[in-house]
């Protein structure tokens, strides 16, 4: 197993370029609102009506993290302890899924695998809940290593699961877009975006149009840098029409902007100047910021290079025919 890269930006893998990449507006996209996938009350409710004598230690120890890691390990450790003792199986998979945490806030990645794997295995058949989050700890495990292949076979086993409504629409935007994200980290673009269009479908049955826009943006940028402009552009332009109706002017401005590199790409005067006139008809506070107004300029100057590329280009071409 390679070395574990602590790596906590999400799109990092996502395919990159374009004529002035840190003016890209575009990149490493956050989700547009906090998701509440509820993973945590969830998971504790399958808790209710253990031993007391577990309960006691397991909560003391849950009450440590993140502070006191070394307090937190000794008392889990203890649960586990009182978990074989009364031969539950289930108390023992939660035990060893808070061992595995404790790990993580160490740095013992290698010890994480281990206790998330132990978790896995105890809940297996009997408690699909922690099963299911169980899959989520082992996909970010398998990620600091960039052991993709276990990502995304973890990922797509939890999106399974999530399918069927457990542990909320909350949780399942977040599994898809995790393997999304994965996928296109594989380099699975076509895999990543099959899987951006379930969310986007799931998310417009539950009216989340924010969701619903920022799928359709990572389809954009998927397709976009893979040489479909015309593709990115028509999402990029859906993106931007969730972004106005949950009435988001200022990632609305962006989204468009986003379509004006893009015409650059495809040194598309006609369509670059009907999307600069959009743009400029906007409100002024979402489009008289520095940045904003820097990208405006470099967008017309790499047309305006790109243009007398193509010119020249053209005029050789002509002198080597005649």
């Amino acid at each position: 197993m390679s070395q574990p890269r602590n790596d906590n930006n999400q799109n990092v893998g996502m395919p990159g370029g374009g004529f002035t990449p840190h003016h890209r507006m575009w990149l490493h996209r956050p989700m547009p609102v906090p998701l509440q996938t509820g993973e945590n009350e969830q998971w504790m409710e399958g808790l209710e009506g253990a031993d007391p004598q577990f309960l006691k230690i397991f909560k003391e120890g849950k009450n440590l993290l993140p502070r006191d890691v070394i307090g937190a390990r000794e008392l889990f450790s203890q649960a586990l302890s009182r978990a074989r003792e009364l031969g539950s199986s289930d108390l023992e998979a939660y035990s060893y899924s808070q061992l595995g945490n404790c790990s993580i806030a160490s740095g013992s990645v290698q010890d994480a695998l281990r206790c998330y794997s132990e978790a896995k295995e105890l809940s297996k058949g009997r408690n699909e809940l922690l099963y299911l989050f169980t899959l989520g700890d082992l996909a970010k495990v398998h990620g600091i290593f960039e052991n993709w292949r276990l990502v995304i076979d973890n990922l797509t086993e939890q999106s399974e699961i999530t399918r069927n409504g457990l542990g909320g629409p909350g949780l399942r935007f977040a599994v898809l877009d995790r393997l999304a994200t994965a996928h296109a980290k594989a380099k699975n673009f076509d895999e990543s975006i099959k899987a951006l269009t379930e969310m986007r479908t799931f998310a417009a049955q539950k009216g989340e149009h924010a969701l619903e826009g920022h799928c359709f943006e990572k389809i954009a940028v998927l397709q976009s840098q893979n040489g479909n402009i015309a593709g990115g552009i028509d999402n990029f332009e859906k993106a931007a029409l969730c972004s106005l109706r949950v009435s988001n002017l200022s990632k609305h401005a962006s989204l468009l902007l986003c379509c004006l590199e893009l015409h650059v790409d495809a040194v598309s005067p006609k369509d670059y100047h009907k999307r600069l006139k959009q743009i400029l008809s906007l409100p002024e506070p979402c489009r008289s910021s520095p940045p904003f107004l820097e990208i405006l300029r470099s967008c017309e100057v790499e047309l305006s290079r790109r243009l007398a590329a193509a010119l020249s280009s053209f005029l050789v071409s002509f002198e080597v025919t005649t």
